[in-house]
């Protein structure tokens, strides 16, 4: 999903107001195909190849929007991204949208609580990031009582949340997940600035969307220089997706002298089958120096680094360490 915000975006005539999500403006219709097929052809993410989604959701094909910077009572996107004055395009790794309807209420922390049980409901739940995309409307009644964005955020982090029992129960965390205790509250998101809030739509529209991401951190943010519609050359400022990142500072575990008899751990990813995979692993090791597997760890999701005291719980157990990244 793109979000524009700024100058650039009425200067192109992108649509901010009524059907912001739907058909019918060109400017949002072909800036988000365009993507998509950068996507395709350069990126290589082939659906059934590389693009491995179970479903997909109908955003794939093209999903950007602008922000209704006139109907919002906050400071716009740019400026908090720190683009003041200019124009930047954010863009998120979302999956499909979850609608949000509220007519009748004009106070903010019960229209909020809406919105919370939608991000902690079992379907969606997960530690991702989420974007909230609020109508003119439902940004009136939030503000009403001086709630800032970070307010907002703030309420929906603390509302949005299950008991650990309950997601272990439904399945959404393995049986063996941290924490142990199943009264414990776990959040959407692993904190407020998680979420993302932004107003697109109509006026006198009382829906809004909260669209997420399952696992992951981090959106992109591009700026957009000083744009004049009538220069046929736009300057852009884009974040290099395959700039080598800072050096880590890091040293290899010394090599093992001998294998015999030691006590394996394993940490696998929560891919399906990988469990299995690094099971079989163990046991041919366990056949040919007598090893044993002591200790197995599951992360939540394959794009996020193990916790540390899961790492020390390994550390403690075992003299080395099994794992293994793919599908």
């Amino acid at each position: 999903m793109l979000i524009v915000s700024g100058p650039i975006a009425e200067q192109i005539g992108m649509n901010a107001a009524a059907n912001v999500f739907g058909p019918g403006n060109r400017a949002n219709a072909t800036i988000g195909r365009a993507m998509r097929l950068i996507i395709l052809n350069v990126f290589q993410m082939i659906p059934g190849v590389s693009d491995r989604s179970t479903q997909g959701w109908p955003g794939k094909y093209g999903c950007c929007i602008a922000e209704n910077t006139a109907a919002s009572p906050w400071s716009p996107l740019h400026d908090k991204l720190g683009f003041r004055g200019g124009s930047s395009v954010t863009v998120f790794a979302a999956s499909g949208f979850h609608n949000i309807e509220n007519h009748y209420t004009d106070d903010p922390e019960a229209l909020l609580s809406t919105f919370a049980d939608a991000m902690a409901s079992l379907g969606a739940f997960s530690d991702g990031e989420s974007v909230i995309v609020m109508s003119p409307e439902h940004a009136k009644i939030a503000t009403s009582r001086g709630w800032s964005k970070q307010d907002i955020q703030e309420f929906l982090f603390a509302q949005a949340w299950r008991e650990q029992g309950e997601l272990r129960r439904a399945g959404k965390v393995p049986h063996d997940a941290e924490p142990r205790d199943d009264k414990a509250r776990v959040h959407r998101g692993l904190g407020p600035d998680d979420i993302l809030i932004v107003v697109a739509g109509p006026t006198l529209a009382a829906i809004r969307r909260f669209s997420h991401r399952g696992a992951g951190r981090e959106a992109l943010c591009v700026k957009v220089e000083g744009s004049n519609p009538k220069e046929d050359i736009m300057p852009l400022r884009l974040l290099d997706p395959t700039v080598l990142a800072p050096p880590v500072q890091a040293a290899a575990a010394p090599r093992l002298k001998s294998l015999e008899g030691l006590r394996i751990g394993v940490l696998w990813n929560g891919k399906v089958n990988a469990d299995t995979l690094l099971r079989e692993t163990a046991n041919c090791f366990s056949k040919r120096h007598g090893c044993s597997l002591v200790s197995e760890e599951r992360k939540p999701s394959a794009s996020i680094v193990a916790k540390p005291q899961v790492l020390q719980r390994l550390a403690e157990k075992s003299d080395f360490l099994i794992t293994a990244v793919g599908d």
